[in-house]
């Protein structure tokens, strides 16, 4: 924090990112399907 002092975060629960086939696709670099 921007007062200098330590901060605790609570653990919660993070929504997993699933990608879609599509978009891994392109981010591997597999340019015959486009978004």
């Amino acid at each position: 924090p921007q007062t200098g002092e330590s901060l605790t975060i609570t653990a919660r629960k993070i929504l997993t990112f699933k990608p879609s086939i599509l978009l891994k696709q392109e981010i591997n670099g597999d340019r015959r399907s486009h978004l």
